[in-house]
């Protein structure tokens, strides 16, 4: 899939301005929107969230150091690049808009192939910051992820009581951002195989068993396109269970009955179970096998 080009936002409220830098701007590549003043360049952020903003110093209704300093308050527009364009090139006007949050600055009149070449600059450092952000985001989680394998481990394989597993069911809740985590014991001698979730109406399990004994795990992202019989459906959704992940504990020592009991986290959305999900649910179905 080839991803579109940049989105420039050009707020100034000379029209001739506006054209020559929505001109310059279209020559290398970029999509561009425009706005005739600070107020209008706040609306037109929300709605088209742009990729880099071409701001004008001074405006009516808005100036550009008021626009620049509400863009920095809102929730997308901490990390877009702010290039000022002003005719002010004081020292007091620059420290006010680097104050007000401007990536970079430059004066009026323009020298368009210096201005291609800071856009390029802003956009290159936007993309490489946002990398590094998204690396460091993965580094936390996978962190995370580890310490809890290893305070599971100590928990469930050296420690194996009921606080202790329902403390690891929840922490497992916790990451995976789900309504529920639980383990539901299998009893395959009584037939009785429910899943609840501390709700008064139990859901059968059976309908699934087949699945499960045969795969270690069953990923439905949405209850009401999985290939289930018409009555489980109806049980998972007077349950308000919209997508359900599950992992069957295996005890390979136990030939009779190997299946002991499933992990099956629950949530109220449909939910497209990524790998770090599968591979965790999976991970706390082993170590309960081994407790």
């Amino acid at each position: 899939m080839v991803s579109e080009p940049p989105l420039v936002l050009v707020v100034d409220d000379d029209r001739s301005i506006r054209t020559l830098l929505r001109v310059a701007m279209e020559e290398e590549g970029y999509r561009v929107t425009d706005a005739t003043n600070g107020e209008q360049g706040v609306k037109e952020f929300i709605r088209k969230q742009p990729d880099l903003v071409l701001l004008d110093g001074v405006m009516p209704v808005l100036d550009g150091f008021a626009c620049c300093r509400q863009l920095r308050e809102l929730p997308l527009g901490q990390d877009v690049p702010i290039l000022m364009i002003t005719v002010l090139d004081d020292p007091e006007s620059v420290d006010q808009a680097f104050d007000c949050g401007a990536t970079d600055y430059v004066t009026k009149p323009l020298h368009w192939a210096v201005l291609a070449q800071r856009v390029r600059r802003l956009l290159a450092n936007r993309t490489v910051n946002s990398r590094m952000r998204d690396l460091e985001a993965t580094l936390v989680r996978q962190t995370a992820r580890e310490q809890l394998w290893r305070h599971w481990l100590q928990r469930l394989v050296f420690g194996n009581d009921g606080e202790d597993i329902n403390l690891c069911l929840e922490e497992l809740k916790v990451f995976l951002e789900v309504d529920q985590v639980e383990f539901i014991p299998w009893n395959p001698h009584s037939g009785a195989n429910f899943l609840s979730f501390a709700f008064p109406h139990p859901w059968p399990l059976q309908e699934l068993l087949s699945e499960l004994q045969k795969s270690e795990l069953v990923a439905i992202p949405d209850i009401k396109t999985a290939p289930l019989p018409a009555q489980v459906v109806d049980n998972c959704q007077m349950l308000n269970i919209q997508a359900l992940l599950m992992a069957p504990v295996i005890q390979r020592q136990n030939t009779s009955a190997p299946v002991s009991g499933v992990v099956a986290a629950v949530h109220s959305q449909s939910r497209d179970w990524e790998t770090e999900a599968m591979d965790l649910v999976r991970q706390m179905a082993h170590l309960l096998a081994l407790a």
